[in-house]
């Protein structure tokens, strides 16, 4: 039973650690950024070198990003088993879209105009 809780325990201070190395050369892009006397160009490729680092980092050695990326990795493997309809089939259903939504503002329009009808000139007696 101790084993897996301090298991458990190494397990979140490694996530700490690599959340924290990550934190660090996130703020570290902007340190570059702004306090790094350099050109606009060298400037900005320091940002980004230091910027992907930090996601390279998170997305690779991380756990919280290894598990983010497993799961675009398995969303992306998802959304590629989605049959997509066909051109005219897409048309039709929007065209069906567009009808009902028309057809529904026509009914709601009718409806409260009849209800203001009812309660303004039978009920308040304007």
């Amino acid at each position: 039973m101790n084993v897996k809780l301090n298991h458990g325990q190494e397990e979140k201070t490694v996530s700490k650690i690599w959340n924290f190395t990550v934190a660090v050369l996130f703020t570290l892009s902007f340190v570059v950024f702004y306090v790094v006397p350099a050109s606009g160009l060298v400037r900005w490729l320091l940002f980004l070198l230091v910027l992907a680092s930090s996601l390279g980092v998170f997305f690779f050695l991380s756990p919280l990003g290894l598990s983010l990326r497993g799961y675009f990795k398995d969303s992306w493997y998802e959304l590629n088993k989605v049959v997509w309809p066909a051109r005219k089939e897409a048309l039709q259903f929007t065209w069906i879209v567009f009808l009902f939504v028309l057809l529904i503002g026509v009914f709601l329009w009718l409806a409260d105009s009849f209800f203001s009808w009812i309660l303004y000139d039978f009920v308040f007696k304007r």
